[in-house]
């Protein structure tokens, strides 16, 4: 995957090692907005993963999958957005201060918001680590372990929430779906989605291990069904 960072502050580390945790192999493009990041330290971090810091204009969007924005004013980060949408970039997300400061982010182009007063290394790998289970354990007002997984690939397999729903019957915890739109999915018919957000809360870690472990037989056992089906399909 090819990722963008736009960032006017020191926060771009801390995003580009959130990047490297759930993709090890990305490629990320760095553009900082501030004469005050182009030292060497930034410009060390940006020789690890990408050919420098380069300014927006000399960036080609359209070989960029995912486009991180951190800055401070709103009319420049919604510029910002248009201009990544205008120019084909499948997925950005906005890092702001608190969710509440730009409620207009979906007009302003951006797909994804994160808090920097949330937990945003989990926040933003429940957003670009595909397929992936990642843990969010919360103990700031209760003491509760999320773990969640942005269904990609798995979309083709045909699986339910019902299914889903009666593996883990009876667990110590429970299970949610999110649909792409951010809307809570209700009915247990319905079929998982390119995009949808799988949910796991449990008490303990090890009752959302055990949950994440029966789910993902579910996903193993499906996924040999299907390749065994498009193993006979007939070429062409």
């Amino acid at each position: 995957m090819r990722y963008l960072v736009i960032a006017e502050d020191r926060s771009i580390s801390m995003l580009v090692k959130a990047i490297r945790k759930y993709d090890s192999r990305a490629y990320v493009k760095l553009v900082a907005l501030s004469k005050d990041l182009l030292n060497p330290q930034i410009d060390s971090l940006a020789s690890e993963v990408s050919e420098g810091v380069e300014t927006l204009e000399k960036v080609d969007l359209r070989y960029i999958d995912v486009a991180i924005v951190n800055v401070e004013s709103q009319s420049t980060l919604c510029e910002l957005g248009r201009e990544l949408k205008k120019g084909g970039v499948p997925l950005t997300i906005a890092y702001v201060l608190y969710t509440s400061d730009f409620r207009d982010y979906r007009n302003c182009g951006y797909d994804f918001l994160i808090s920097i007063s949330s937990l945003v290394e989990g926040a933003l790998g429940a957003i670009i680590g595909l397929d992936t289970w990642v843990e969010i354990p919360i103990h700031t007002f209760a003491d509760i372990n999320l773990a969640v997984c942005r269904v990609f690939r798995k979309a083709r397999l045909g699986i339910s929430l019902h299914d889903l729903a009666s593996e883990v019957s009876g667990a110590r915890g429970l299970i949610a779906l999110y649909d792409r739109e951010h809307h809570y999915v209700a009915s247990s018919e319905y079929t998982l989605t390119e995009g949808d957000l799988l949910v796991v809360a449990a008490p303990t870690e090890k009752d959302s291990i055990s949950m994440v472990e029966k789910l993902s037989k579910v996903f193993m056992l499906a996924e040999r069904v299907y390749t065994a089906l498009e193993s006979r399909r007939p070429p062409g």
